[in-house]
């Protein structure tokens, strides 16, 4: 089966609509933790999560999360992160855009720690800076691919980790096809 989620009603009707396989979207945003084999997200890049605020990321509150550990508030990417671990399945794979800031702005030092401490890290992709320019969005961003750690393991700190910055990724700046680097 395939699950979305989306605040936009749209999105949600329009990757229905698009998908050829069974799409059962979070209506009630009750999610059973633990319980997906990938995770593929683009979390929101920008917004900051106030301990007394309810979210979006179930029917959790912010202090429910480990990375607030009383704190008065933490940027949204850094909850999304943990949010992923708590969807995921042991083993469970992942897939997430990210703004090149979470891996190097020390706005986001709490994800990064909860990222390397809770999944093991297979590969970092940067994405060209006009990846996304033909959608609105300049940004420069990477893709983390990662596997969940189940509770009480830790990462194979000796396991290499791919990383790549192709110049080409299968679309030009105006979304028009061009050739690929990536294998």
């Amino acid at each position: 089966s395939l699950y979305g989620k989306h605040k936009s009603p749209r999105i949600v009707n329009t990757t229905a609509f698009n998908s050829l396989k069974e799409y059962k979207p979070f209506i009630e945003n009750r999610i059973e933790e633990h319980s997906f084999d990938l995770l593929m997200t683009n979390p929101p890049f920008k917004g900051k999560v106030l301990a007394s605020d309810r979210n979006e990321l179930g029917l959790s509150k912010p202090n429910d999360f480990e990375i607030m550990d009383g704190r008065e508030k933490v940027e949204i990417i850094d909850l999304f992160i943990e949010r992923y671990w708590q969807l995921l399945k042991d083993g469970g794979k992942l897939a997430v855009v990210v703004p090149d800031g979470f891996l190097f702005s020390r706005d986001h030092k709490l994800g990064r720690k909860y990222l390397f401490k809770h999944f093991q890290i297979e590969a970092i992709i940067s994405l060209p800076q006009h990846r996304f320019v033909p959608y609105g969005a300049g940004v420069k961003t990477s893709i983390i691919f990662a596997t969940a750690l189940g509770e009480n393991k830790t990462p194979d700190k000796s396991k290499k980790i791919f990383i790549a910055s192709p110049e080409h990724i299968g679309y030009d700046s105006k979304g028009n096809k061009d050739i690929n680097d990536l294998p």
